[in-house]
């Protein structure tokens, strides 16, 4: 296993997060998370852990499955900042995790 850590930054413009605001698409090569699965963990502006809502530990799928995560509590976003999105996959053997599409959604000052 290992950590895949992507830097993001909240867009200057940035008013708040849409629902769901945060989608990954993954697959395994296996559907036993024994053999493989993926975490993921997210990080406010000011480095701290943020509550996700939706399915983010064990994740495994034979197919490419997308999960969507809200964030919950009182995080700190801060426009112009940076903060971290933490993928875990594991695989033992010969098993595999893939990563496929990462997104993330906002409303901007505009509304959109």
């Amino acid at each position: 296993d290992y950590d895949i850590l992507l830097r993001a930054t909240v867009s200057p413009d940035f008013t708040r997060w849409v629902d769901n605001p945060l989608s990954i698409t993954y697959r395994s090569t296996s559907t036993g998370a024994t053999n493989n699965k993926m975490d993921i963990a997210v990080f406010d502006t000011a480095g701290s852990p943020v509550t996700l809502s939706g399915s983010s530990t064990g994740l495994v799928s034979s197919t490419f499955t997308t999960t969507e995560l809200e964030f919950t509590g009182s995080p700190t976003w801060t426009p112009g900042s940076d903060f971290l999105i933490k993928m875990t996959p594991f695989a033992k053997d010969n098993f595999e995790m893939h990563i496929s599409d990462v997104k993330l959604q906002y409303v901007d000052l505009a509304g959109t």
